[in-house]
């Protein structure tokens, strides 16, 4: 019995699917299998990022993309920033820009595309209600454990034995927090909030070996205290090492 080939509707159907919205799913296997090649660590992350990235929530991505890039050697970074390029060449010439300010943040740079710059402070002013001029870009990064700042956690719902608990000031307000990040690959409790200890302003945390990934508007007012911090459910310190790193983004009056 003979088979019929797909006719020409099929193919303009798949095409105009394909065609149509974010195609940056098809550059998620080949940036991954080089991820692992080049040995680098986060590669979930990092896929997820540059994907983010390219399809405009610039924000939300630096804030995963500078995590890996503080996990890994700059060594190794370069070693698939160069091989980054060909890989997502499918994309298009249009999205190269983009491409472009991912490998300047994996490298330690700030993004140079002046377009990608623009919609960038664009997206974040929307989101606070200010004008894209008028604002400025905070960032940080902590590793409560090990942190030579952390403090111990003595006071509010959090309050267990100082060596269990540690917590870092991050940043006085005000300032309106957009996106908090840790890669779930902690073993131990993280958490971020403003205000008092004992009464905060607002709280996110997240179980061991659970993300903490959110993005929003948190307000920390004039005065206010943004903290991040670890906590260990068991009795032994928290871990000290990256994989309870604490990302932060934020953005602040600029005049």
């Amino acid at each position: 019995m003979s088979r019929k080939c797909a006719g020409p509707g099929l193919i303009a159907v798949v095409a105009f699917v394909v065609g149509c919205g974010s195609n940056t799913w098809i550059v998620k296997r080949p940036v991954a299998d080089q991820c692992s090649s080049a040995g680098v660590k986060q590669c979930d992350e990092l896929v997820n990022g540059l994907v983010q990235y390219i399809d405009g929530d610039k924000a939300g991505a630096e804030v995963k993309l500078r995590a890996v890039a503080k996990a890994n050697s700059p060594e190794k970074l370069r070693t698939l920033t160069a091989a980054i390029k060909p890989a997502t060449k499918v994309l298009g010439s249009e999205r190269q820009a983009a491409v472009d300010g991912v490998i300047d943040i994996l490298e330690g740079r700030e993004p140079v595309a002046s377009e990608a710059k623009a919609a960038h402070g664009s997206e974040l002013g929307a989101a606070v209600g200010l004008t894209a001029g008028l604002v400025k870009v905070r960032t940080g990064m902590a590793s409560p454990a090990g942190d030579p700042r952390a403090i111990p956690c003595d006071a509010g719902p959090l309050a267990v034995e100082q060596d269990r608990c540690r917590k870092v000031r991050a940043i006085v307000g005000p300032i309106t927090v957009t996106n908090i990040y840790a890669s779930g690959a902690c073993p131990d409790e993280v958490f971020a909030f403003a205000g008092r200890a004992e009464n905060p302003h607002w709280f996110l945390g997240a179980l061991p070996n659970a993300p903490l990934n959110v993005s929003g508007a948190f307000a920390v007012e004039e005065g206010e205290e943004l903290f991040v911090g670890v906590r260990s459910l068991t009795k032994d310190p928290p871990t000290a090492d990256a994989r309870c790193s604490i990302v932060w983004s934020g953005v602040v009056r600029s005049g």
